[in-house]
């Protein structure tokens, strides 16, 4: 008899232990801080049939509200004697009507391991609030159906923890505060003066296109020096007004738009000052005037100067292309200061100066060195 109590009092024990010990989940955890907070590089790791949650404390640690007025005294520790620590959520799914299942807690799963949150946190606690009502999902992501509608995500929206009193709350993370960046008054005021450029610019075009007597060497080489000023104006007055609202892509695509065009500027801008140097020299004293017989089909000379004013601009553009470079525009209209700045004014890239400082400046000097040779042959003809 004593044997058979015996016996039925081992029993009794293992069976205790391996109903405990099956209600212990099985967990894979990953350090959110060790994959540099990279969920997707998680979630390609673990096995994608366990189901995956966003962890606040390490394995066997719970999280302890030590001071609400200081939430930097606030921190995972290890439970207390008196402390249940019982981390087991459960985990709901939608079934093929579409409908949410209610949740279950699962044998084993995946949990990603840290508090995510840059920008402070909150406690999403149902029993106490209706509206923060959530669901676990399989696949890690937490749905509020009532409160803000919404899927908050593992390692970046939230992360599940068990507190001091046995609780297993979920701590969503604030999102930082969207700021609407304008552009100030500086900007505002070089872009609206841009804008009154452009319909004269384009006026000008107009009429040299319209007026045969002179629509010359010289008039075609000016329209498209004034074109590539409108196109420049334009393009920069639309970034600095409504920059804020473009991609990236949109963003450096209208910059080297803009670079193009400023030194397509420039190269038009000496091609004008050698065509006056080449006509200026045909009047010099002594000199007969170039006349139609005597000077080059007009076309062609046209041709020559097409080559150097879109030639080598696109040349310094593909080059920039090439290399990776960043665009540049003139510094006098890009706001560099400030960390909360606009996508599309840029910062400044050293390794793309020489693509447009560079030749803007010789081209500079060569304008400068033909109008002191102007000077000198209007002075000889005098």
């Amino acid at each position: 008899m004593f044997r058979l109590w015996f016996v039925i009092l081992a029993c009794s024990f293992c069976f205790e232990i391996s109903v405990s010990s099956a209600k212990e989940p099985v967990i894979i955890s990953f350090n959110l801080t060790t994959f540099g907070g990279d969920i997707e590089r998680i979630k390609s790791l673990h096995n994608t049939s366990w189901p995956l949650v966003g962890k606040c404390c390490p394995v066997g640690q719970l999280y302890r509200f030590n001071d609400d007025d200081n939430p930097g005294e606030n921190r995972c520790e290890d439970p207390r004697p008196n402390e249940k620590n019982e981390y087991s959520p459960f985990f709901s799914d939608f079934n093929h009507s579409g409908l949410l299942v209610p949740g279950l807690s699962q044998p084993q799963f995946v949990a990603v391991i840290g508090i995510p949150c840059r920008h402070g946190k909150y406690i999403m606690d149902p029993l106490t609030i209706a509206e923060d009502e959530y669901h676990l999902m399989m696949n890690g992501s937490v749905f509020t159906p009532l409160n803000n509608v919404r899927m908050l995500q593992p390692g970046q929206d939230y992360c599940m923890e068990v507190v001091s009193d046995g609780r297993l709350v979920v701590m969503g993370c604030y999102q930082p505060e969207l700021k609407v960046v304008t552009a100030d008054t500086r900007l505002a005021m070089y872009a609206i003066g841009l804008l009154i450029s452009v319909p004269f610019l384009l006026a000008t075009i107009i009429s040299y296109v319209i007026t045969r007597q002179i629509c010359d060497v010289h008039g075609m080489n000016l329209c498209c020096y004034s074109g590539c000023l409108a196109v420049a104006f334009l393009t920069l007055a639309l970034l600095q007004l409504g920059g804020q609202s473009f991609d990236q892509n949109a963003c450096v695509s209208a910059a080297f738009v803009i670079q193009f065009s400023f030194i397509a500027c420039s190269f038009w801008l000496n091609a004008m000052t050698v065509e006056s140097w080449r006509l200026i020299r045909g009047y010099k004293a002594g000199s007969p005037p170039l006349t139609s017989e005597r000077s080059p089909p007009l076309y062609r000379v046209f041709f020559f100067y097409s080559i150097w004013g879109w030639g080598l601009s696109a040349v310094l553009i593909v080059v920039s292309l090439a290399l990776g470079l960043n665009p540049t525009i003139p510094w006098t209209y890009v706001k560099r200061s400030g960390n909360e700045q606009p996508s599309c004014w840029f910062g400044l890239d050293t390794y793309s100066l020489p693509y447009f400082y560079v030749p803007v400046g010789i081209l500079v000097f060569l304008n400068t060195t033909l109008f002191r040779q102007y000077k000198r042959n209007r002075t000889d003809k005098n």
